[in-house]
């Protein structure tokens, strides 16, 4: 009775070891959220130095797609922040947003044809000096895209190279003037 009881276990671990192997996943995903609070207090400070508050958030996410010759690698870049400086209006610290997108097919080893897609914008418009708009949402708005060359030795390692690219700016046309040039445009 010692015996069974104690085979059985072992061959219970057998089969569980001897299972197939699984397909691995297609879609990788992965990211983080940071957040970030700062404050720095001055009193009769003789050095210098201005009392102020921040605080800001962050989005890295990554959704990576591989099939056979095929591969699909997108990117998020999502960044916001403000800044409470002693005496002054709350301003902007950080405003970004950005998608980058490559597919690839399989060419030869570490190489694919590829095309790109990048995308990027802010959240919230900025203000100058006199309470009048500079920028907008989506006021200016880069896009970028085209076909190219894609080495990927890994999903850490790879650099796409497309010399055909077109380049697109968006404005407002509240926020463009006559004769003055925009954002490139």
């Amino acid at each position: 009775m010692k015996k069974i009881l104690f085979y059985i276990p072992l061959f219970i671990i057998q089969i569980s070891f001897a299972q197939e192997s699984q397909e691995p996943p297609r879609w990788v995903k992965k990211g983080i959220v940071t957040f970030l609070v700062n404050q720095s207090a001055f009193d009769n400070w003789i050095a210098g130095g201005t009392s102020n508050f921040s605080g800001t958030i962050g989005i890295n996410f990554d959704l990576n797609y591989q099939k056979n010759d095929w591969t699909w690698d997108n990117k998020l870049l999502a960044n916001f922040g403000l800044t409470k400086i002693k005496n002054q209006d709350v301003q902007k610290s950080s405003d970004i947003l950005e998608w980058n997108s490559v597919v690839g097919k399989k060419a030869s080893n570490d190489w694919y044809y590829s095309a790109f897609l990048n995308f990027k914008t802010q959240f919230a418009g900025d203000l100058n000096g006199e309470r009048e708009d500079l920028t907008k949402f989506f006021s200016p708005a880069y896009i970028q895209f085209g076909p190219g060359m894609l080495w990927k030795k890994s999903d850490n390692l790879k650099v796409n190279i497309a010399p055909l690219t077109s380049r697109f700016i968006i404005v407002d046309s509240s926020l463009t003037l006559a004769n003055n040039a925009y954002f490139g445009v």
